[in-house]
């Protein structure tokens, strides 16, 4: 399922979730409350997780089904 980024923005104002910019979140990387290798991702102003691995594996490597969906993310964005 993709989510649009309006309805995402409009999803964090109703949460209350105050965006972060990234000179903010350098400034967590560079203050150590996010370490620099850490799995996060900052995407439209909300810091989460990345996982794209297979339960039990190294949340940095790429499971096959993260590289299938991106395989075919691609697919879509080509046609």
């Amino acid at each position: 399922m993709r989510v649009s980024a309006s309805s995402l923005v409009d999803t964090v104002a109703r949460l209350a979730i105050v965006p972060l910019t990234i000179a903010q979140q350098q400034r967590m990387i560079e203050d150590g409350i996010v370490k620099e290798d850490s799995a996060t991702e900052l995407l439209r102003g909300v810091l989460v997780r990345k996982d794209r691995s297979s339960p039990g594996e190294d949340q940095m490597s790429h499971s096959p089904r993260h590289r299938l969906a991106v395989f075919h993310e691609g697919d879509a964005q080509a046609g």
